[in-house]
């Protein structure tokens, strides 16, 4: 699996995911993505799924202290690909309608 995470301009969360999403992979990019928000504040996040193909098939999906701690930094998320992996995406990334 190959992630990139980088900030687009001033507030853009570029998320680009291919291959098979690992747990520690995951891990790995809310860290980042922490550390972005705690340099530049609010941000908006774009997720590319680019040749994404599913997630490793593990217990430890039910974490979700990030979006708890991160919910409000995070003004909107646009997620492109598949439709087949957008809404599973969505829910995984915690996106509900605000």
């Amino acid at each position: 699996m190959s992630m990139e995470l980088h900030i687009e301009g001033q507030r853009l969360l570029m998320l680009r995911i291919n291959g098979i999403l690992r747990r520690t992979e995951f891990e790995e990019s809310q860290r980042a993505a922490a550390k972005m928000i705690r340099e530049i504040g609010k941000l908006t996040a774009l997720v590319l799924l680019d040749g994404f193909q599913g997630w490793e098939r593990t217990e430890e999906w039910g974490d979700v202290s990030f979006l708890m701690e991160h919910d409000s930094d995070v003004a909107k998320i646009a997620i492109v690909g598949p439709e087949k992996w957008r809404e599973q995406a969505a829910g995984a990334l915690g996106h509900f309608e605000r």
